[in-house]
């Protein structure tokens, strides 16, 4: 007898317009903010569609049918499977919202599809749930479930900076600052402590931050192992889940949001560089650390960077923007603007221009959430966090350099 082989269907309800359904499947914007972390997709000239998951899943396939904003069809093979298999995915306006209807079809019918037709469909109901949830609230479950250790990236420790500083460590990972009321905080870590090992992985790069949480939730509880001064301390590290911030609920609203941040920020840093002499701004605590004309570029580049994202997020041809700790930019930039008031006003510049972009935000981008909560949430959260951390430095940095004359 013939083994049956029936197709896997799934059925969502979502509150909002099938226009913003379709756009999920059928760009490579769309499918990043609820799918997979890195997506390719064309079905104009060159037809071809690429998807990457976190844990190294891949697909490619090509798009077979499309009707605007109703149906949408295209083949599936990820790189275990025997051969190619058919996605389809009607849309259907109902009750205000759209009802979606997938079903994957053409699966193989041998044990070898087996695991591949258990796999699928544990995808597929996670990752619809997903959509549902972003397109509805715009919030990511990949982000705000995950579980976070509430720490600041900073630098990840080599052998050579630890000789140069005398570490009893060859490796580590330096944080740049903890969250409040997260999992570091409340282990008692604090900024500029080394994590040597996190659920006892050594912690030498960010896949190994990223391999040492991996099959864990928040709510779990590891040990981590760190270095504060020239002692190795131990702690118990609960994993914090991600709390959602309150999302502006206009483009002018956050703008007014954001530009209230940096009038905080830059009323901060004028009473931080009060009676600043050229020699105290250009003084560098130690060889490999940056003095406040670098600490005040890092600012400028980062709001920029962070501007360039938003920018290409909004008309869909998203682009990185971590590249604001590169030495070579630092230092051109003090080369250009080298006193510390030159510095400040061309941080003014670029604050005045984020403002700018995020009051005239496109209303079509503002009603769909599962972009503008993503942009919005990405300026609320990180930039008061960011200036409070760098406007610190330029405090010790400052008071330290005082305390030489």
């Amino acid at each position: 007898m013939t083994k049956k082989n029936p197709a896997l269907t799934f059925t969502r309800q979502i509150a909002a317009p099938a226009a913003h359904s379709y756009r999920a499947f059928t760009t490579a914007a769309g499918l990043r903010e609820w799918l997979v972390k890195g997506a390719e997709a064309s079905y104009e000239n060159l037809n071809y569609l690429f998807l990457l998951w976190e844990d190294g899943f891949t697909v490619s396939g090509r798009y077979e049918d499309l009707k605007e904003n109703a149906r949408v069809r295209f083949t599936w093979r990820a790189q275990q499977d025997p051969h190619e298999s058919l996605v389809s995915v009607t849309l259907t306006e109902q009750d205000g919202g759209t009802l979606l209807t997938l079903e994957h079809s053409g699966l193989g019918s041998d044990e070898t599809w087996d695991a591949i037709r258990a796999d699928l469909a544990t995808r597929w109901e996670a990752s619809l749930d997903n959509l549902k949830e972003v397109l509805e609230s715009g919030f990511d479950r990949r982000v705000y479930q995950k579980p976070l250790m509430g720490i600041l990236i900073g630098q990840f420790i080599t052998s050579e900076m630890a000789d140069k500083r005398n570490l009893p460590i060859r490796y580590g990972h330096q944080i740049a600052g903890v969250l409040p009321k997260m999992g570091a905080e409340l282990a008692g870590l604090v900024k500029d402590d080394i994590i040597l090992r996190l659920d006892g992985i050594p912690i030498k790069d960010f896949e190994s931050i990223t391999d040492a949480l991996n099959g864990h939730l928040a709510g779990d509880v590891l040990d981590v192992e760190y270095l504060r001064g020239q002692e190795i301390l131990t702690a118990k590290f609960t994993l914090s889940s991600r709390a959602k911030p309150t999302i502006p609920a206009n483009a002018r609203a956050l703008a007014d949001n954001i530009q209230g941040i940096y009038r905080n920020a830059n009323a901060k840093l004028q009473e931080i560089l009060e009676g600043a002499s050229v020699e105290h701004t250009e003084h560098r605590p130690a060889p490999l650390e940056w003095n406040t004309h670098e600490v005040l570029a890092h600012l400028i580049l980062s709001d920029r960077d962070m501007l360039n994202w938003a920018t290409s997020a909004v008309h869909g041809k998203e682009v990185g923007h971590d590249t604001s700790q590169i030495h070579s930019r630092l230092k051109g930039l003090v080369l250009r603007f080298p006193e510390a008031p030159r510095l400040v006003e061309q941080l003014g510049f670029v604050q005045d221009e984020t403002v700018a972009f995020l009051a005239d935000l496109p209303t079509e981008f503002v009603e769909r959430k599962s972009s503008y909560t993503r942009i919005a949430a990405g300026y609320v959260e990180e930039t008061p966090y960011h200036y409070k951390d760098h406007l610190g430095q330029i405090e010790k940095n400052l008071a330290a350099a005082r305390g030489l004359n």
